[in-house]
């Protein structure tokens, strides 16, 4: 940070500390952020993981049952 014209140094250095002081808050927030994000994105993805392999092996195991049904359907 520049000191601008008309500021003295004191100014100036109570003003860079406090800019020093929002960047490490607004770094600190972001990483935290980032964390729970990829968190949970994880958890997502893992979530859906085990749904949808719920969900195949739920098909499959219905899938010849169905097709019996709807045979016999078209049989009648």
């Amino acid at each position: 940070m520049n000191i601008p014209t008309g500021m003295s140094p004191q100014t100036a250095m109570h003003y860079r500390n406090i800019d020093v002081q929002l960047r490490n808050v607004f770094n600190q927030s972001y990483e935290q952020q980032l964390r729970a994000a990829h968190g949970q994105m994880h958890q997502l993805h893992v979530g859906h993981g085990a749904a949808f392999a719920a969900n195949n092996s739920h098909k499959y195991v219905n899938n010849s049952g169905r097709g019996a049904q709807r045979n016999a359907h078209r049989h009648h």
